[in-house]
């Protein structure tokens, strides 16, 4: 983790300095979000008894909706921000005829700094990096299952680009963006069938998403 505040660090001076150019106005602001998010996952190969899995990389995609907030730093061109998710999804956690466990992540939040670049038309293009953490659950699909241990948390960082219109109505304001979060592997161990303890693991664990949003500035 040490490693990942110092890419943070250096990839917001970096951003600051692409947009010290001309600096996009400073909104504070609070808007709902809504996108496509497509999750990609490899689990690693594990034997379980007599029975041996390979491993398998899958992907699923789906529609998620958030709310958010931002408050800009004074007169320069980085805004905080909080993102949060107040939907559950479930993913899988192992693959092959039957599932035996599968995770549920709850309260999906992001805090992200945002540096922003405007033009003479007063459309704003901007760049964020962020932290994103989940609460994960992981639960047996069958009786035969059960979860010795696990990971609690899902995370990574996240990185974002998008494009904002100019004030329009009553000081509302549009966005499209595109991210891409990096996660943390996923540990899971099972004992399935009297078996061992089986570890399992989940790795190169990635998303994308595309979305728009709306947000009430103040």
């Amino acid at each position: 983790r040490t490693y990942k505040m110092k890419k943070i660090i250096s990839t917001l001076f970096g951003l600051s300095l692409f947009c010290t150019a001309a600096v996009a106005e400073n909104y504070n602001m609070i808007g709902v979000k809504y996108g496509i998010a497509g999750l990609q996952g490899t689990s690693n190969a594990y034997t379980s008894g007599s029975v041996t899995r390979s491993s398998n990389t899958d992907h699923i995609e789906s529609e998620y909706g958030a709310i958010f907030a931002e408050m800009g730093l004074g007169s320069s061109p980085i805004s905080i921000g909080l993102s949060y998710v107040p939907f559950d999804g479930v993913i899988s956690v192992d693959h092959g005829l039957s599932v035996d466990s599968s995770a549920t992540i709850k309260d999906y939040t992001t805090l992200y700094a945002l540096a922003s670049h405007s033009f003479s038309n007063d459309i704003g293009i901007y760049a964020s990096l962020g932290y994103s953490y989940a609460d994960l659950a992981v639960a047996a699909n069958s009786d035969d299952t059960t979860i010795n241990s696990h990971d609690n948390s899902l995370e990574g960082i996240t990185l974002g680009l998008g494009i904002q219109s100019p004030e329009f109505g009553a000081g509302l304001i549009s966005r499209f963006e595109i991210s891409y979060t990096s996660y943390d592997d996923l540990n899971v161990t099972t004992t399935s069938n009297g078996s061992a303890s089986v570890a399992k693991k989940g790795t190169n664990i990635e998303s994308a998403t595309a979305s728009i949003s709306v947000a009430k500035t103040f």
